[in-house]
């Protein structure tokens, strides 16, 4: 696990892309995905993009947030294609959804406000098993534990 902590001029960079990227949705029209509907999206943008910039320090790329269209294809940080998945659970798991494309790789991170943990990451198609299935609200997915994860350094 690596923890990243932002300095303040970091977080109001972020953050400013978070809102950004949650105005664009708005006008496009764009409603959550996976059936991922709730009132606090401006939370879940501005923290979700906090958490691609962490991985993005970590592994020590360039982070150019994209803003205004979704990143599915090419991934969160940058052309990568790696997927960056986010909860303010310490102990929380990596959600995978049946539609994820089942080539691409997801870490997950955890914390909040400027503080982060990378936690790991994983394959899609490995961690699809129905041992990790679980409905939560109605909605079906893979909840996959940190330690089922693959460490940073394999990445």
């Amino acid at each position: 696990m690596t923890a990243i902590v932002f300095t303040p001029d970091e977080i109001r960079r972020w953050a400013y892309a978070g809102v950004d990227r949650r105005v664009s949705a708005m006008i496009a029209g764009r409603k959550g995905a996976h059936g991922f509907n709730r009132d606090d999206f401006w939370q879940l943008d501005l923290e979700g993009l906090l958490a691609e910039a962490a991985v993005a320090k970590h592994l020590g790329v360039h982070f150019s947030p994209v803003t205004g269209a979704l990143d599915t294809a090419s991934g969160d940080v940058g052309d990568t294609g790696l997927q960056v998945r986010s909860t303010k659970h310490t102990n929380g798991s990596l959600i995978i959804h049946e539609s994820d494309d089942d080539h691409h790789k997801f870490i997950l991170v955890t914390g909040s406000q400027g503080r982060y943990d990378v936690r790991g990451w994983c394959v899609a198609r490995e961690v699809k098993l129905k041992e990790y299935w679980k409905v939560y609200k109605t909605r079906g997915s893979f909840w996959v534990p940190q330690s089922a994860l693959r460490s940073m350094d394999e990445l």
